[in-house]
């Protein structure tokens, strides 16, 4: 069985388990034969798991929960403000969409900011991604119907019309922010 790296991220900063960290546990239980923990760190209040799992089980995350890391995309090569301001870029020339860009860009901010609901431009894109993870972007597409992706589809539509505005000034923020030391950094 081909197995997919993905990693997970879970905020946790109350006294009980959020709703993302008891998802990721109920979720590892529910596939603990075919999925394989790698790694687990815990900041306290944030939770990041590297895990081996069959792409049905990948299929199920929530695009929030997922997050970029050299682990799951050794491509950031260490340099995960390099991959954000070429995400960043890719969102201004309409090359990927607002909502996608959103996702991608909000799955690296842990490793581009030290608190990403602290940070004006990533916030941005942290709640946009937390608002439309219910709606398939990416690789999920490809596991939903086409009547269901046709009514997700205007949803979307709706939604990148009303952020289109401040997920490009964020993004433009991004790549003014980093260009200059990804340009230092490789």
């Amino acid at each position: 069985m081909d197995l997919i790296r993905i990693t997970l991220f879970a905020d946790d900063p109350g006294n009980h388990p959020s709703a993302d960290y008891a998802w990721v546990g109920s979720w590892l239980k529910r596939w603990k034969d075919q999925v394989r923990v790698v790694d687990y760190s815990t900041g306290g209040w944030e939770h990041l798991w590297d895990v081996e799992a069959p792409a049905e089980a990948v299929a199920e995350v929530p695009e929030h929960i997922l997050c970029a890391s050299e682990w799951s995309n050794p491509e950031l090569g260490g340099s995960p403000q390099k991959f954000a301001v070429d995400v960043a870029k890719k969102v201004l020339s309409g090359e990927v969409g607002i909502v996608e860009g959103s996702v991608r860009l909000s799955q690296l901010a842990h490793a581009v900011v030290p608190r990403w609901v602290d940070d004006p431009d990533f916030v941005v894109f942290g709640v946009l991604s937390s608002e439309t993870d219910h709606l398939p972007t990416g690789s999920v597409r490809q596991y939903w119907s086409a009547r269901a992706l046709a009514e997700a589809d205007v949803q979307l539509a709706r939604i990148e019309s009303n952020t289109k505005e401040d997920v490009e000034r964020a993004c433009r923020n991004i790549v003014e922010r980093f260009s200059d030391q990804t340009t230092r950094s490789g």
